[in-house]
């Protein structure tokens, strides 16, 4: 009997053991279930990306020879850089240049989606390519859009304000990004009144202003872009290159974009803070309407009620800004992940990306230092569309 006994209560303790391994485990999935979810669609849809490249005369009057072109944008970077000047405003409630978000990216791709069933006569043209314009960051936002209309002013529930990823998604048949001033090309000077429509051409780099470069995503950003998970505090972007070779000298894989920077066009290069000198030219040439083989991608995530104690203590203070400065108290203007390697663009053979990682640490010391429990998530997306060249 006293052995029975034993084997009794050492089952029903090896149950409750399991049942509670069990519980922590499915409590844990289910805290970051959202922000899973939100980093699925991310890494898919980048995957998804596309140019449509082709080969064209580099001048319509007077070639001299083929070069790569696209009318259509791949660019990702600091989501201060890549919004600054969106005089237009994000969905939250954040300013469009202030740092602490992390990084954003806009692209196209061949998503399908429409909000009409039926297109009009006038813009035909524009969505029988299928393609969606596409992006992701981060803003500071308040769930009161999501709530049914009865509880969007409604003072018994009071508006919830959390950091946010927000995708936007821009139907076909609205597709802007061929509209020529935001391509930056123009009609060839000289032609006849009855002749044939005309070759667009690209303008020279920098002749476009960066605000119409990147109208596309800009000017209807509020419009098409909805909140995909709540409580995700960082969004890190890293284009990648792997085995990378310039000029007979293998470099390190972030090469083309060692301060997280990455631009299809190429005409957006003066909104990088540091012109990148150590490949020179050959930048421009090999990133020019191409896309970069592999994005590494990361998201940090705080559960529900981390956020909601942090947004007691700090509202407004973009968590990233207060561990790049060491406190929430005043912080404003502090930055991570500004730079893959602690060389900046000055990197050379054999390099790794330092920087990225101190970063991540800095991070998630922080967070511990707070006692708010996160998560965080990475992976290397393969751009299956990326055609890359150094020709």
């Amino acid at each position: 009997m006293t052995v029975l006994t034993l084997i009794l209560v050492m089952t029903v303790q090896m149950v409750g053991h399991t049942q509670k391994a069990w519980t922590r485990a499915s409590a844990s999935v289910e805290r970051f279930r959202d922000a899973r979810v939100a980093f699925e669609a991310v890494t898919r849809r980048a995957s998804q990306a596309v140019l449509n490249t082709y080969w064209d005369y580099d001048n319509v009057s007077a070639p001299t020879k083929f070069i790569r072109q696209s009318e259509l944008h791949f660019i990702s970077g600091p989501r201060e850089t890549l919004l600054g000047n969106n005089s237009s405003g994000l969905p939250g409630q954040s300013q469009p240049g202030a740092p602490g978000y992390g990084h954003a990216v806009f692209f196209q791709a061949p998503l399908g989606y429409v909000s009409a069933l039926a297109y009009t006569s006038t813009n035909t043209l524009l969505n029988k390519t299928g393609l969606n314009a596409c992006g992701y960051f981060l803003d500071y936002a308040t769930d009161t859009s999501s709530r049914p209309k009865f509880l969007q002013n409604n003072p018994a529930v009071p508006a919830r304000t959390r950091y946010c990823v927000f995708e936007y998604r821009e139907p076909s048949e609205q597709l802007s990004v061929y509209l020529d001033n935001y391509l930056g090309r123009t009609y060839a000077s000289s032609v006849a009144a009855n002749s044939a429509p005309p070759t667009l051409q690209y303008q020279s780099t920098g002749s476009v202003s960066t605000s119409d470069a990147r109208k596309w995503y800009t000017d209807d950003l509020k419009k098409y872009s909805r909140v995909i998970a709540e409580n995700v505090v960082a969004l890190v972007i890293s284009p990648r290159y792997p085995g990378l070779s310039i000029n007979g000298s293998t470099v390190p894989d972030f090469a083309y974009a060692p301060e997280y920077f990455y631009d299809s066009r190429g005409l957006l290069s003066k909104l990088q803070e540091t012109k990148i000198t150590s490949i020179g030219n050959t930048l421009d040439a090999a990133t020019t309407n191409v896309l970069p083989p592999v994005l590494d991608v990361t998201m940090v995530a705080l559960d529900e009620a981390s956020a909601a104690r942090y947004e007691a203590l700090h509202p407004g203070v973009p968590p990233l800004t207060a561990a790049a400065q060491g406190s929430p108290s005043g912080a404003t203007g502090g930055r991570l992940f500004q730079s893959v390697s602690s060389k900046g663009s000055n990197y050379s053979t054999g390099d790794t990306d330092d920087q990225f990682e101190t970063d991540l640490a800095t991070f998630e010391s922080y967070l511990t230092s707070q006692n708010l429990s996160y998560q965080v998530f990475r992976t290397s997306v393969p751009v299956r569309a990326a055609k890359f060249s150094t020709q």
